[in-house]
Parts: structure tokens; C-alpha cells; sequence
């Protein structure tokens, strides 16, 4: 990947940060999650969350929403390049989890944002738990 990207000091950059990382036997910086909820009372609330969500995060904002309708949207905030968001039980599953779980982690998609670590076990509750505090009250 550094010979493919020699050319984008950018790219180069967070390419040799993942590199640091590796090297060491450590783990990268987490991913930044960046969701927001635009609320209208009871009857409609919108959800954006960055990056490729599973569809298992919409289907849980529609059932614990406290909404008569919602509305769920992806690749929004500030979006940083290629990022699969699986869920738990994906995650644990690696390879057998589906395409997007057993890509991760895609050290060539996700080096393209600052916060270059992908997901990982752990990550669905947090999720969650930060969509909540959205439509809780303040």
C-alpha cells in the first residue's frame, strides 16, 4: 500500500501511522463516531451516523426509537473514508461474519480519515448507548 500511495503525502502519512502501530503489537487510535439527532417531539426524530453502517443499527433505532416515525442515514458528519461498522455478533464471528466483518480491520479503506481504528467488539454497545442519549431527554 505505501509503493500504491508514494505519491499522496496524505495518504503516506496515515499509512505510516498504521505502520507505528503495527510494528509495536498495539492498536490504533479509535475511530471517531460522530452521530446526531435532529428531534421533532414525539412524532419524528432523524438519525445520522458517519461511515457503512449494518443495517442491524437502523433496524434497532426503528424498534427503541420513542418516535412515531424515524429516519436513519449513513456516510454523513464529516465522513472519513471507507469504514464497515458490523455488529457484535459479526465481529466475533471474523471471517463468518460476512464480507464487511471479515474485512476488518481494512487498514487500506480506513488510513484515508485521522481516526484510523476500525471497529471492534465493544463498539455495537457504545453505539447504541450514544444513540440513545440522543433522543433522551436533557
Amino acid at each position: 500500500m505505501v509503493k500504491e500511495n508514494r505519491e499522496d503525502p496524505g495518504r503516506l502519512n496515515q499509512l505510516n501511522v498504521v505502520r507505528y502501530f503495527l510494528e509495536r503489537g498495539g492498536k490504533a487510535p479509535p475511530k471517531r463516531f460522530d452521530a446526531y439527532a435532529v428531534v421533532f417531539g414525539n412524532e419524528w426524530c432523524l438519525v445520522t451516523m458517519p461511515f457503512e453502517m449494518f443495517s442491524h443499527y437502523e433496524l434497532w433505532i426503528d424498534e427503541n426509537a420513542p418516535f412515531k416515525h424515524t429516519m436513519t442515514v449513513a456516510y454523513t458528519n464529516g465522513y472519513e473514508g471507507c469504514c464497515y461498522v458490523a455488529v457484535a455478533d459479526a465481529l466475533r464471528m471474523g471471517p463468518k461474519g460476512g464480507y464487511e466483518a471479515a474485512a476488518l480491520p481494512n487498514w487500506g479503506g480506513q488510513v484515508w480519515g485521522i481516526h484510523c481504528g476500525p471497529p471492534a467488539v465493544g463498539s455495537e454497545k457504545i453505539i447504541k448507548d450514544h444513540i440513545a442519549s440522543l433522543w433522551s431527554p436533557a
